[in-house]
């Protein structure tokens, strides 16, 4: 049995929070509840937590007291703590305000002192009230329930050892019943215990409660394509079998996720005659310029995007050399109207039916994106999601995010310099990644959880990044912008010093918003760096994390930058990612 004290933010990031800590007693300060109250009518994803919340402890507080305890169904138990005002006279000094984070802290020391040697932990996802914390003695611990380690992800398949004779007599029957607990379309491998070179695979057929065998096992092959593993030969089996109706197939590049399914695809739609048509869509995300930016027609721009799927098709047909099927190649298939690839994007709002629908590099969406697809399908259609989470960050040495304009990807983009900061992975933020490094940092770090840039939320309550005072009755962009060489004065000491060598340089810019100097100092009391500024100080120019390589530069090095004179941030940022490389024997990639 363990209290664990829960700050607002929690609450904030996750509002089913409340069932996340097992059979242990879990405490909401009364100033929390002040909090939800505060921000209840916010209509960002900070107040439909709160809303969320607040229905929660109504429905919770029909039960019974929140000051004597409420029973949850998991088994721990909820209580709402006041404080008593006697632990808030013995906080020291500094902390004596009447600030709401030092009421919470007051009503956890309340509660550890009271706990009759019961461990108690103080739980936030605010770094500086975990110090604060720490500091005051509370044992304190980040909300992580959300994380996902790859490792741990259900395989969907799994090993029983069992006799040879009852491998034998599955063979023969084609059906097993087994004292196990299996999910629904598990994949099993019976393996012998008197020979471990004997066994067999099935799957667990919930409708009949046994083990059957795989149908595709002894298939030669689908369109000359045979499975070459026992991975694959499940994939195959799951790809095939129209009951299993969503797919997910996880796997490094080269393992033959795609390939099997769009082999699958082609013989449910063209030899059986299951589905109206395959439609494969991907996510376009772009090494360059957008789709937008590209000429031709929507097919014509697509077409670079999908050339891995093209090639898994062209491969297909080639490899497929009966005379029955009359058709030469990828090009067919798509005036045929048997192959439709779309993005993403043309996805929402359409009903789907009848159609095997692949979701390649799926790894590249969001959540949201994904739960959109899935309620987008109508009756009738199967879908196969394909990706490789390993290719997302983990295993890379370093990680740029470049110059941009408008909010698509910035969440992502912020996910991704928390990673790099959280692991000291080298990061490189050049102008809109110096921007969103200070977003990141101010939600993270200083527990600013609305913060924002006003060119991406104008009601965002901590505008860490705002338009330009000069820029605001301004409709037309272009030439407007802060353009040209401007000058940096460069802090000693420091790591954006140690890749200049000098005091003060010369970049390029072109921007329109700017670090918001309201928040220079709560930034950089918090632990950020601010190396460099305009020589009169009135603009930030660059910043960067203590303890590990993270520069932001609000300038475009890249403009200046040449093969025979590389820009002197990008040498340091590629000198630290190679360190990485060596320190940890990483891949030696670099994410952008």
């Amino acid at each position: 049995m363990k209290n664990y004290i829960l700050d607002t933010t929690v609450l904030f990031y996750d509002a089913q929070a409340l069932f996340k800590f097992g059979n242990n007693n879990v405490i909401i300060p009364i100033t929390v509840i002040e909090d939800i109250d505060h921000f209840k009518k916010d209509m960002s994803e900070i107040g439909r937590s709160a809303r969320q919340t607040s229905q929660i402890l109504d429905d919770l507080r029909k039960r019974a007291s929140v000051t004597e305890g409420i029973k949850l169904d998991n088994g721990g138990t909820l209580f709402v703590k006041i404080s008593t005002g006697s632990m808030m006279k013995r906080l020291p000094d500094e902390l004596k305000e009447r600030h709401r984070d030092n009421l919470i802290l007051a009503i956890a020391l309340d509660v550890k002192e009271n706990s009759g040697g019961i461990p108690t932990i103080f739980v936030s996802k605010d770094m500086n009230l975990r110090i604060k914390a720490d500091a005051l003695g509370l044992d304190v611990e980040d909300y992580e329930s959300d994380k996902v380690y790859i490792e741990e992800l259900y395989t969907g398949y799994r090993d029983i050892v069992v006799s040879s004779a009852i491998i034998a007599r599955f063979k023969e029957k084609g059906h097993l019943s087994l004292d196990e607990q299996l999910y629904p379309h598990q994949y099993v491998t019976l393996i012998s215990e008197e020979d471990r070179s004997i066994y067999a695979y099935g799957r667990f057929d919930v409708s009949k409660g046994d083990i059957v065998r795989i149908k595709t096992e002894d298939r030669e092959g689908i369109w000359r394509i045979s499975p070459r593993n026992r991975e694959q030969i499940f994939a195959m089996d799951a790809l095939m079998n129209d009951e299993i109706q969503l797919v997910t197939l996880v796997g490094k590049a080269g393992t033959g996720k795609t390939l099997l399914a769009v082999a699958a695809s082609l013989f449910k739609t063209v030899d059986e005659n299951v589905y109206n048509r395959i439609l494969v869509s991907r996510p376009t995300l772009p090494m360059g310029k957008d789709i937008g930016f590209l000429p031709g027609t929507v097919e014509e721009k697509l077409t670079p995007w999908m050339y891995p799927i093209v090639d898994n098709v062209e491969l297909i047909l080639r490899k497929d050399n009966r005379t029955n099927r009359h058709i030469r190649g990828f090009r067919e298939l798509m005036d045929m109207g048997i192959l439709i690839i779309e993005p993403l994007t043309y996805i929402r709002g359409r009903s789907i039916h009848n159609q095997y629908l692949i979701i390649d590099e799926a790894q590249n969406l969001t959540p949201h994106e994904i739960k959109t697809i899935i309620t987008r399908v109508g009756d009738g259609t199967k879908i196969v999601v394909t990706g490789d989470p390993y290719q997302i960050l983990k295993g890379n040495d370093g990680v740029i995010v470049p110059g941009g304009f408008g909010r698509r990807g910035i969440e992502g983009m912020i996910k991704a310099i928390e990673y790099a900061r959280k692991t000291a992975t080298p990061y490189l933020g050049l102008c809109l990644g110096m921007q969103l490094m200070a977003v990141e940092y101010a939600r993270n770090v200083c527990g600013f959880k609305n913060a924002n840039s006003s060119e991406f939320d104008r009601n965002a309550r901590y505008k860490i990044i705002k338009l330009m005072e000069d820029q605001r009755t301004i409709k037309y962009k272009g030439g407007t912008m802060r353009l040209g060489s401007w000058p940096a004065k460069i802090m000693p000491s420091t790591n954006s010093f140690k890749s200049y060598g000098k005091e003060l340089v010369f970049e390029r810019h072109r921007h329109r918003y700017e670090f918001n100097n309201s928040y220079r100092n709560a930034l950089r009391k918090a632990g950020l760096v601010i190396s460099a500024t305009t020589p009169n100080n009135m603009l930030v120019e660059m910043i960067e994390w203590k303890g590990s390589f993270g520069i932001g530069t609000q300038a475009h090095p890249e403009l200046k930058s040449r093969p025979e004179e590389p820009a002197p941030l990008f040498v340091s940022f590629l000198d630290a990612a190679i360190n990485k490389s060596s320190g940890s024997k990483a891949s030696g990639k670099i994410s952008a």
